[in-house]
Order: structure tokens, then C-alpha cells, then sequence
């Protein structure tokens, strides 16, 4: 699996660099995403022009990182927690189909230059197996959702299990997210950090922790 972990350690230096470039140029920040949402709320027919700037900054996501959590709660904040929900789902999966099929239509290519074909046939493997529960607890850490279905993407899993998975993980997510948004600010951000960060924390912990019980009950 060299192959696989040498990848997966450079999908995530790319993504971390890309959000590093981000904040140091300013180019989407919390701060800058609340003005031009701000800005829009004003203009007419605010919730349409809303609504498509949402979802573009969640799908520019899947090619330059941008903080993810809070323009979920920023579309609870200016189109309220359903709507917003709505809006955050359409993007996050939107993000993580351009990675999906960005990885298994442009990437295959320099995947079989990076690992043979026992390697690729573990990824799938894996993925069949695990991959699963992964996808759906991947918004507990930053740039997972990106990597994981590049992954995907590569490994060869069917695209209606990709989007089973990744749904359950990411729908939710937004709909909680939002709703958080919808009763909080920039400058009060406590439930949406408890939501965003704190249930699939948790979720990850129960998860590992079962994980490890398992291992030793069968060593």
C-alpha cells in the first residue's frame, strides 16, 4: 500500500496547500464570504443570487479549499435553516462530484503510473469494506470529504454507492450546520462549531474506539 499512502499524503499536502494560498491571499475568507453575502442580501431578487453563490464557493471547494463550515452556516444565516440546508447539500455534493469524477476521468491515468495493479485492487478493496463509514464520517476533519472521493474516484467503486455514502455524511451535515448558522454570527460561533466540528468528532472517537475493541476481541 506505499502507493496508496504516498498518494494520499500528496492529496492532502495539495489540498493543504491550496487553503494556505487562500487565506494568505484573502481570496475567500470567513470574513470576505460574510460581506459579499451581505452585499447580495441587498440587491434584488437576493435569494436567487444567494442561493448560486453558495453553491458556486462549496463546489470551488473541491479545487481550492475554502472554509467549508463556514459558508454552511453562513447559508443558514441569510436563507434560513431549511432552505440553507438545501442549498449547503447541493454544494457539498456538487465539491465532492467534482472530485469524484475529476479523479476516476482525468486521474486514472497517473494512478496506474503511481501503483500496480495489486495496490489498486486493495483500494477497492478497502473502499467496498470500509471506505463506506469513512465517507460518511469524513466532515469530522478538514480536507477529508476532497480526499477520500478522489480516492473513491480512483478505486473504482460504483458512483450510486459514492453518492449513498457520501449523502449520508454530508446532508445531514449541512441541514445541522445550517440551522446553527441560522441562530448564530462570525461573532458568536459557538453552535456552529459544536454542530460542525463537535458531532462528527464524536462520531470518529465511537467509531475508532469500536474499531480498537474489535481488533483486540479477535487478536
Amino acid at each position: 500500500m506505499r502507493g496508496i499512502l504516498i498518494l494520499t499524503g500528496a492529496l492532502f499536502a495539495v489540498f493543504t496547500a491550496l487553503f494556505a494560498l487562500n487565506m494568505y491571499f484573502g481570496w475567500i475568507t470567513p470574513e470576505n464570504l460574510e460581506a459579499w453575502l451581505s452585499a447580495i442580501q441587498n440587491s434584488p431578487d437576493a435569494a436567487l443570487w444567494l442561493t448560486a453563490a453558495i453553491i458556486l464557493v462549496l463546489s470551488i471547494d473541491s479545487v481550492l479549499t475554502v472554509p467549508t463550515l463556514t459558508t454552511v452556516a453562513l447559508a443558514g444565516f441569510f436563507l434560513g435553516p431549511i432552505q440553507g440546508g438545501l442549498v449547503a447539500s447541493i454544494g457539498l455534493m456538487s465539491a465532492g462530484s467534482i472530485c469524484f469524477f475529476g479523479s476516476r476521468y482525468g486521474g486514472s491515468n497517473l494512478f496506474r503510473r503511481m501503483v500496480d495493479g495489486e495496490e489498486a485492487e486493495r483500494l477497492g478493496e478497502w473502499f467496498h469494506r470500509s471506505g463506506g463509514l469513512a465517507l460518511i464520517l469524513s466532515r469530522a476533519l478538514p480536507m477529508f470529504p476532497e480526499v477520500l472521493s478522489v480516492l473513491a474516484g480512483l478505486s473504482g467503486i460504483r458512483a450510486a454507492l459514492y453518492y449513498l455514502y457520501f449523502g449520508l455524511g454530508s446532508i445531514p451535515y449541512a441541514f445541522l450546520v445550517a440551522w446553527a448558522g441560522s441562530e448564530s454570527s462570525l461573532q458568536d460561533p459557538w453552535r456552529v462549531l459544536a454542530i460542525g466540528v463537535g458531532i462528527p468528532a464524536v462520531a470518529w472517537l465511537v467509531y475508532y474506539t469500536t474499531g480498537l475493541r474489535r481488533a483486540k476481541s479477535s487478536a
